[in-house]
């Protein structure tokens, strides 16, 4: 019955040192895992692409050699598809998540604030605030005029609201 009943564990744990872990932070890291992982992917893809093209010219008649290799290849082009699809998919998540699927641009009020088509997006770069959708201002890029949000994108840490920084990615963040 002892098994049974909770033990209050009177050990103090630490935090590593830095600031607090949000979900910018998170959202950041997915996203260069995600680029990283694809990256690594796409290289395996190719060569096992060029593996199996060797392995058919080298096969010469041996129809069993021949039948490796175009298993091989089969393989390979199936799993270059998997692995766009699986992007695609991860894509089209966080476009609908962060509001910006359908043409608009998500802010933190829950707001979705509309684009113009006649004007360039957030994070475009401009040569003067003309060129910008409404209600966006440029500074070197097309920005909210109070800066652009987490995750959004930036050249410089000015084209971030208050309290964030320019960061991995070139998106804001909060330090």
């Amino acid at each position: 019955m002892a098994l049974l009943t909770a033990i209050p564990v009177l050990a103090q744990v630490e935090l590593p040192p830095g600031g607090p872990i949000d979900l910018d932070t998170i959202k950041v890291f997915v996203k260069e895992t995600v680029r990283t992982l694809s990256y690594i992917a796409s290289v395996a893809m190719v060569v096992f692409i060029i593996l199996a093209g060797l392995k058919w010219l080298t096969a010469g008649a041996n129809s069993t050699k021949q039948e490796e290799a175009k298993k091989m290849f089969r393989t390979a082009i199936i799993g270059s598809l998997i692995i766009l699809g699986v992007g695609v998919i991860i894509w089209t998540i966080q476009a609908i998540l962060t509001g910006s699927f359908f043409g608009f641009i998500g802010n933190q009020s829950g707001q979705n604030l509309p684009v113009q088509s006649s004007g360039k997006k957030i994070g475009e770069f401009c040569g003067g605030s003309s060129e910008c959708a409404s209600p966006l201002i440029c500074k070197t890029i097309c920005q909210r005029s109070g800066g652009n949000l987490p995750g959004e994108p930036c050249q410089f840490g000015s084209n971030c609201a208050p309290g964030l920084s320019c960061g991995a990615g070139d998106r804001c963040y909060r330090p």
